[in-house]
């Protein structure tokens, strides 16, 4: 996760932003989040001051519900539509204090951040912005920040396996035609270039597709998931168990079976 904190004084104003990042957001998560919001509401009428809230999320229809409480969440919508986006705001005018918080679902980086704005009271300022980033941080993260970190334990497999797979195809083609020669040929490259022949592969399964399987996979992991809503719209988590089934049952008893022919030949 990345964090960025940045702390601003003009016209007597003072404001904290976070930017969040590889988060998956449960409606729990959601609630602590608004309790923040409808607390600040609650002071503000206590006080008399004129206020504003509001709590939006918006759907892949392009529907949108608006509430002026937390209660949106126990909208029948929630539970049978996609969220895209969520928003919170409270602003009150009298004491110039503002909360907002913004998410989208997707991978999309910027934009996704929680911000405390105040005219003078910097307690509250770092109280509310403490509150918020511990809900925040609270959420789970999402598997996308392990994945992007350590890209090459995904990339370096598919590209090897993809070009093992074509090699092995022209293998066979190569021994329908001429069977000797082959058997000759992939012999003293296993044998005695296993490394060349690995290498090879790698470049042929990299540019053969490896870059485009290993980015598509990796978009199954949203930098932000709204992890509520109907099941069978959360494209990303059904092409998750895909990728899961696939890998499981097809792709690495394959390449641990050519890995093994591999290992054969160079123990001879």
């Amino acid at each position: 996760m990345a964090k960025n904190q940045a702390k601003e004084t003009k016209n007597m104003k003072q404001s904290q932003r976070y930017h969040i990042q590889g988060r998956v957001f449960t409606i729990v998560d959601l609630k602590r989040i608004a309790g923040v919001f409808a607390e600040q509401a609650r002071l503000a009428k206590q006080s008399d001051s004129y206020y504003r809230i509001s709590y939006t999320i918006y759907f892949s229809d392009n529907s949108t519900i608006e509430y002026e409480t937390p209660g949106l969440f126990e909208s029948d919508a929630v539970q049978i539509k996609r969220p895209i986006k969520v928003e919170f705001y409270f602003h009150n005018a009298k004491s110039g204090r503002l909360i907002s918080f913004d998410v989208a679902h997707g991978q999309e980086e910027y934009g996704n951040n929680f911000k405390v704005t105040t005219n003078n009271d910097e307690k509250w300022l770092n109280d509310n912005f403490t509150k918020l980033e511990k809900f925040v941080t609270g959420a789970k993260p999402s598997l996308l920040n392990w994945l992007t970190k350590h890209r090459y334990m995904l990339s370096i497999p598919l590209a090897l396996g993809i070009g093992i797979s074509v090699m092995s195809l022209f293998g066979l083609l190569f021994d329908f035609l001429w069977p000797t020669q082959q058997k000759e040929f992939l012999g003293d490259l296993y044998a005695y270039r296993v490394w060349l022949y690995l290498w090879i592969a790698f470049l042929i399964g990299t540019f053969g597709g490896g870059i485009s399987l290993t980015n598509w996979i990796l978009s199954a992991w949203p930098n932000i998931d709204l992890d509520f809503g109907a099941d069978h719209l959360k494209v990303e988590k059904k092409r998750r168990g895909k990728i899961v089934w696939v890998a499981t049952i097809i792709v690495i008893p394959i390449v641990l079976m050519i890995g093994l022919d591999i290992f054969k030949a160079i123990q001879k």
